[in-house]
């Protein structure tokens, strides 16, 4: 089996053979990691974590946004383990509670869904916070 490193915040393409397996690690523990997967035949044939968890939501009503929602709060987690401030932890919650609720909604929700990321704006407040924290002595 090969062997591939991938640096963070690089991505880096594979060919995998059907019946072949993939194994992702990893190696720092608190990373974000999102995986893509292309049918080389039909590009419009794919799979994602992102739309893997979307789908998982559909697959009964409430239940699914609920399951998603509770997994989103393991980035609020994290956030607190970097020392992220209180009053941005209760916005990364805000976030996920939109999410949550409104993304219940029949139909709507899916249009909803597909425009509300969450997940995307928590990491995304986590980051701006770490690049302004001042350096550890």
């Amino acid at each position: 089996m090969a062997k591939i490193t991938i640096p963070e915040r690089k991505g880096k393409a594979a060919v995998v053979a059907k019946g072949q397996r993939v194994k992702i690690i990893n190696t720092h523990g608190s990373q974000v990691v999102d995986t893509w997967a292309f049918n080389r035949a039909d590009l419009a044939e794919f799979m994602s974590m992102e739309h893997t968890r979307s789908g998982i939501r559909k697959l009964i009503p409430g239940v699914g946004d609920a399951l998603t929602g509770v997994l989103s709060v393991y980035i609020v987690v994290e956030a607190w383990r970097l020392g992220v401030r209180p009053g941005l932890l209760a916005r990364m919650v805000i976030n996920i509670a939109i999410d949550v609720g409104l993304g219940a909604v029949p139909v709507a929700g899916d249009v909803f869904d597909a425009l509300w990321r969450a997940n995307l704006m928590n990491v995304d407040l986590i980051e701006r916070h770490v690049a302004a924290a001042p350096p550890r002595r």
